[in-house]
């Protein structure tokens, strides 16, 4: 080889290097600008994710004094019952009594209305009664 074709290969051979160079360059700038979004990508879906976690936590408190509130209420709903079985009984004894006291006093009621009635005079009855004064005031005169 001769020393121009040398330096021509070794000219050749430095842009080559150069434009490697560059393209390496870029291409270092581009995965550094890449990793850089992702990075920053990563750090909103942490806070993302905090986010989140925060408002899982708060649900399941909320759910916890639900489910706390919801135990508390059947117990008071067996309480309840409970009472309403002690009192449905006596509710329909005083009931039964009830009906049975009323349907004595419309009966009552009834022997009282009959015994006025028959305490009222009838016509015919009246009648006899102003002839017995008329011949007594008769007998009288």
């Amino acid at each position: 080889m001769s020393d121009d074709l040398l330096l021509e290969f070794m000219a050749q051979v430095s842009d080559y290097m150069k434009s490697t160079d560059r393209q390496i360059g870029q291409l270092i700038e581009v995965m550094h600008n890449g990793f850089s979004r992702i990075h920053t990508q990563l750090q909103e879906l942490n806070a993302q994710m905090r986010h989140l976690t925060e408002r899982v936590d708060r649900l399941t408190e909320r759910v916890d004094r639900l489910t706390e509130k919801v135990a508390e209420i059947k117990l008071e709903l067996k309480e309840i019952k409970a009472q309403i079985a002690a009192i449905t009984p006596r509710l329909n004894a005083t009931f039964d009594q009830t009906g049975r006291l009323t349907e004595q006093a419309d009966s009552n009621a009834l022997r009282v209305a009959e015994v006025e009635q028959a305490l009222i005079p009838t016509n015919a009855e009246l009648h006899q009664r102003l002839l017995v004064l008329e011949q007594r005031l008769d007998k009288a005169a």
